[in-house]
């Protein structure tokens, strides 16, 4: 595992980023049975169901949008839970379209 730091500004207003990349080798990415975007799936809703990010972060690590990521939760039956950082990251979203 390799983690990196950057910083990046926008709108004039700078923070850092930790970027990691997981290297996984192709004996066990052939095991799985899974891609690359199937394994970021999988490892956001793990995140999610374990109440480690919120669902707009793990849409994030899932590279899907918001909504598709909650049909992938409830085609697996997985109860979608809306919490404080749910509500702040969807007021900063309206607030970025000027809504």
């Amino acid at each position: 595992m390799r983690l990196q730091a950057i910083i990046a500004c926008y709108n004039k207003q700078c923070f850092s980023l930790k970027i990691m990349a997981v290297i996984i080798s192709d004996e066990l990415l052939a095991s799985t049975h899974l891609d690359e975007q199937e394994i970021r799936i999988e490892l956001a809703i793990w995140l999610y169901q374990t109440h480690k990010i919120s669902m707009g972060k793990a849409a994030e690590v899932a590279g899907t949008p918001k909504f598709a990521f909650q049909r992938l939760l409830a085609e697996r039956q997985i109860p979608v839970s809306y919490g404080p950082d749910d509500l702040a990251q969807d007021l900063e979203t309206l607030q970025h379209f000027g809504r």
